[in-house]
């Protein structure tokens, strides 16, 4: 198992900004709801940098379409990137490729914003879907492995199409 050093001066700037945020959502109670869902996007790909196989167990994709449904495309941006972004930290991946992943889950947030209004198991499971297709051919461009990337996607799917019937309908009654 490879080891990893934890940069100090990224995980203070990070929890620093989450601090802001959560000071911040007690005036704003949409961005207290917002960080809550980053830091569960963010936590979700922890795991990532500990195990070697490309287990498709991230809440990146439901946490953004959850929230941009509910609350609009801003918060459904903010909650993508931020949670990207945190997320590649502590797991110790940010790098240039992170940007595609930002344009990807902006497309979703975008997208999910414009079709709040759709069924959230519907409106998920095609996110899910067209997030894993631009993911697929974005990472089979930069040179990964495809069978390593459909590995992601065949685990990535059927977890967050499970999400979107199960827990998102709940949710979205509770959060609205």
């Amino acid at each position: 198992m490879a080891s990893y050093e934890v940069d100090t001066k990224k995980t203070i700037a990070l929890v620093m900004i989450l601090v802001f945020f959560i000071l911040l959502s007690f005036l704003f109670p949409k961005m207290l709801i917002s960080v809550i869902f980053i830091a569960v996007a963010a936590a979700s790909m922890i795991p990532l940098r500990y195990v070697n196989n490309p287990i498709g167990f991230e809440l990146l994709l439901f946490s953004t379409v959850m929230v941009s449904s509910i609350y609009g495309i801003f918060f459904g941006l903010f909650v993508g990137n931020m949670g990207i972004v945190a997320g590649q930290i502590l797991n110790g991946k940010l790098d240039p490729r992170t940007l595609g992943i930002m344009g990807a889950i902006s497309a979703v947030a975008v997208i999910t914003g414009l079709s709040a209004a759709a069924n959230i198991v519907i409106l998920g499971s095609l996110m899910t879907l067209l997030y894993n297709i631009v993911l697929f051919v974005y990472y089979v461009m930069l040179g990964s492995s495809a069978g390593r990337v459909l590995v992601f996607s065949a685990t990535n799917i059927p977890i967050n199409v499970f999400l979107f019937i199960v827990v998102a309908p709940l949710l979205k009654n509770l959060l609205i």
